[in-house]
């Protein structure tokens, strides 16, 4: 996942950052990376472990 961008990803973050919108820009770069972001703010769970990545 570290070799992909998503263009549409990116065009977003760009158009969002002239309307002044302050952008943190977190690269999933593992599969469990993928999967506690979407369990914490697409399906609002909540994870009872370590931090993923640090």
């Amino acid at each position: 996942m570290t070799d992909h961008m998503c263009p549409y990803g990116m065009k977003s973050k760009v158009l969002l950052e002239r309307q002044g919108y302050v952008i943190d820009d977190q690269h999933l770069t593992s599969r469990d990376a993928v999967d506690a972001f979407k369990a914490v703010y697409i399906d609002k769970r909540e994870l009872k472990c370590a931090c993923v990545g640090g």
